[in-house]
């Protein structure tokens, strides 16, 4: 069984009613600089977090790269192979927001898990660092007022790691083994996403303790 691990509706509503109080839309200070355009490449940016509300108790959000708390990254307890977790200018927080210890995450599992015979997809032309494009296989969009795409698992397949993404997906990807230590953990502001069960009945089939 696998889960799409993402930030649950309850917790995006949180980050963006506090980003939409700083009239700024983001709570983090300098997130355009984050990524690099198509084509280009520059170091890595340290996120700067400018979260002052000492409430905000999310273990996981995503504005520009993806961020775990520090008890959701032992909760995960990913090995060096799967996953790298990188510094945070943490400063102009909360001292109770500083003492969650926020990580940005980096996936560096990948697998590709689907069927793409039996899923519906295409091949699109994806920008490479550096320069040029290629012709990617990526999984079909939801669109308004059709018929959820079809996605199928591939037999046999093997993850990488409890936590891995999905060739021709944007999708981070947990093992039923990883959603039992993120339901034990109580994590805050995830959620555990059941994608083939979703797309059959049209709404999100959630993982349950």
């Amino acid at each position: 069984m696998y889960w799409l691990l993402q930030q649950s509706l309850s917790g995006l509503e949180t980050y963006f009613r506090l980003a939409d109080r700083r009239q700024a839309g983001t709570l983090v200070g300098n997130r355009d600089a984050l990524h690099a355009a198509p084509g280009e490449t520059h170091a890595p940016v340290v996120p700067r977090l400018e979260i002052d509300d000492p409430l905000f108790d999310l273990d996981l959000f995503q504005d520009g790269a993806t961020f775990v708390s520090r008890r959701l990254a032992d909760a995960m307890a990913l090995p060096p192979h799967a996953a790298v977790f990188g510094d945070v200018d943490d400063r102009a927080c909360a001292a109770p927001v500083r003492a969650r210890g926020y990580r940005v995450m980096e996936l560096l599992a990948h697998g590709d898990a689907l069927d793409r015979d039996a899923s519906d997809g295409e091949l699109v032309e994806v920008p490479q660092p550096g320069g040029g494009v290629a012709s990617e296989w990526m999984l079909a969009a939801p669109e308004p007022n059709r018929p959820a795409p079809c996605m199928v698992w591939r037999s046999g397949f093997e993850p990488p790691a409890d936590l891995f993404l999905v060739e021709g997906t944007h999708w981070h990807v947990a093992t039923e083994a990883l959603a039992v230590r993120i339901v034990a953990a109580e994590a805050v502001g995830v959620d555990l996403v059941d994608p083939v069960a979703s797309a059959e009945i049209g709404k999100l089939v959630l993982r349950r303790p």
